[in-house]
């Protein structure tokens, strides 16, 4: 077995295979972009016949640059990354154009050939718990890469046995540098840890090691930090910067938050329904986009220096709350997720709770609304029309407290139709005739403006604002007067998060709904919330106005927050550059 060599090492690249040849040797390094399409068509045969979903793309990647492909759900940026790395579906049928990979033609290139250019590619998804195997440590799942380019560990204990025990000793070697190389402290624990253990950033991290233990020439990037909080997020992006810099890599960011491609992409291409319709230097594509598409993706992003969506309520000290949060406590095992946290939630007020993952702000949410039992400490609803319910104990569920959750497709049975899934509230509460529950469903959607016939769809066939709307309608099934909504447009593109966030607006001024948001993004908190609480590590640092809070943050942990959302627009980008300090 080779001995294995550093990742910087370029002229000695790590393989474990006899023969030590140079797994670049065949590919020429030259100012020739690394990746291009050119006029490239690409469609699917499917039963219902050809469906054509790629229009005269033409895209280039050069070494040491990361270019942005920019697009909502449905525009053909993951179909464009699937085809270069080789993964599209086997219906999949180029119709035109030309397709360039490291200077070989894909088109004319054999099955073998296309595979073996596949070792130069380096993935990083979205999810890194859906890529990362939650039976088996950090440590042996890239101790599987390395050695055998996979991470299936039933196959490669048993491939492991033809393996000496000093190439599997210097694969691990090799795991904990690249743990290293992405700035993981606690190596050895990491190496030890299962990815139910690590944070969501720490995991993207593994993958990114992952992703370079091949020597890459090309880093894809498929929106890695969607789920993200906003400084993780930050510190992801400038590692995969670092990443192409260092090593030389073309980078193709593939994403949806146009902030971020902002602070990563010297390039970016706007696609929409198959076509790029914009290309330019990202700054000047954001600065002035000229595209109408891209105009409004632009315009649809909440800002932390935009006007509110709704009109921010001055709310009285002397209000009286509908919820009253007193001394909450709330441990797991050792770990205290809560730690002492009060406030009050006015009626029809706007709340929001702000904090990054592990912050507690999510397990309030559960408390508040009957789902999990507190620790210590208490939460009173008081919505006039019953007596206050005290949760100082047991968790005790409230129809009059309802949850929207993040992720509307997760939500919702993927099997039931748009009525059934609205209507089983209803059903669970004793409405049993069938016609009658279907009228009220039918008032439900018209609540959330979407029409009767949606009742016999189902959840895959509507878009995610749709799926949105659908979570909202059952949530309102049974008349509650306190919305809970947890990360409402998260999982939504930027257009219809706008659309959302709108609806939100207009639905409880409606309806006189009182909402706590739970979020990590402040551009949202920016747009809907009328006081804002910011949480870090189980405890309340700052509450206020969201105005005040957001323009005279109080709170280092405040402060940093602001500082790690990006920004689009160039005129904030600059206040931030030449602002001195924070004003009290």
């Amino acid at each position: 077995m080779e001995k294995l060599v550093k990742l910087h090492d370029r002229e000695n690249e790590y393989k474990v295979l006899s023969g030590g040849q140079n797994p670049h040797g065949e590919i020429s390094a030259s100012a020739a972009p690394l990746v291009e399409l050119k006029s490239f068509c690409l469609g699917f045969q499917t039963s219902e016949g050809f469906r054509q979903v790629l229009n005269d793309i033409d895209i280039s990647v050069r070494e040491g640059e990361i270019v942005g492909l920019v697009g909502e759900s449905g525009s053909g940026k993951t179909v464009t990354a699937k085809y270069l790395l080789g993964v599209v579906a086997d219906n999949a049928r180029v119709i035109s154009g030309e397709a360039r990979l490291f200077g070989q033609d894909l088109l004319t290139i054999s099955g073998r050939e296309r595979t073996a250019l596949k070792q130069y590619i380096a993935y990083v998804p979205q999810d890194p718990m859906a890529a990362l195997n939650p039976s088996f440590t950090i440590g042996g799942q890239m101790v599987d890469f390395i050695v055998w380019g996979r991470s299936e560990q039933s196959l490669s204990r048993y491939l492991r046995l033809k393996c000496s025990r000093s190439a599997v000793a210097s694969a691990r070697e090799h795991a904990m540098h690249l743990l290293d190389i992405v700035h993981i402290r606690d190596v050895k624990r990491v190496m030890g840890s299962y990815p139910h253990q690590l944070s969501g950033g720490m995991r993207q991290r593994v993958l990114l090691a992952i992703a370079m233990s091949g020597r890459p020439r090309l880093l894809v990037a498929d929106e890695p930090t969607t789920a993200l909080d906003a400084t993780v997020q930050k510190r992801t992006v400038d590692l995969i910067q670092e990443l192409v810099e260092r090593e030389k890599l073309a980078g193709l960011y593939i994403t949806h938050d146009l902030g971020v491609a902002r602070w990563l992409c010297s390039r970016s291409y706007v696609m929409l329904n198959g076509s790029v319709v914009e290309a330019r230097p990202t700054r000047e594509l954001l600065d002035a986009p000229e595209h109408a598409y891209t105009r409004k993706l632009v315009a649809a992003i909440p800002r932390l220096h935009d006007d509110a969506l709704i009109e921010h309520k001055a709310i009285s000290p002397e209000a009286t709350p509908v919820i009253t949060v007193r001394d909450l406590v709330r441990n797991f095992g050792s770990a205290q997720a809560v730690r002492g946290v009060d406030f009050k939630v006015a009626r029809g007020e706007t709340f929001a709770l702000v904090g990054e993952s592990g912050s507690g702000k999510t397990t309030i949410a559960q408390i508040i609304a009957g789902n999990l039992a507190p620790t210590s400490g208490s939460v009173d609803i008081d919505l006039g029309t019953t007596a206050a319910s005290g949760r100082g104990g047991s968790a005790r569920p409230d129809d009059r407290v309802q949850m929207v959750f993040q992720d509307p497709g997760s939500s919702l049975n993927p099997r039931q139709t748009i009525e059934d899934i609205v209507g089983l509230p209803l059903k669970l509460r004793g409405m049993r005739d069938r016609k009658e529950r279907r009228s009220k469903v039918e008032q439900l959607l018209a609540k959330v403006s979407v029409p009767t016939h949606f009742l016999k769809r189902k959840p895959r066939s509507l878009s995610g604002g749709q799926k949105q709307r659908i979570a909202i309608a059952r949530a309102l099934a049974l008349e509650p007067e306190i919305l809970i909504l947890d990360e409402p447009t998260s999982a939504l593109d930027v257009s219809v998060q706008a659309v959302v966030l709108e609806f939100l607006k207009d639905l409880r001024e409606r309806e006189g709904l009182t909402y706590i948001v739970i979020t990590h993004n402040l551009g949202v908190v920016r747009a809907i919330a009328d006081r804002t609480a910011v949480m870090f590590n189980g405890k309340i640092v700052e509450m206020g106005p969201t105005d005040d809070v957001l323009s005279r943050p109080q709170s280092e942990w405040t402060r940093t927050l602001i500082e790690a959302v990006p920004s689009v627009d160039a005129e904030e980008e600059e206040n931030r550059k030449n602002r001195p300090a924070w004003k009290a």
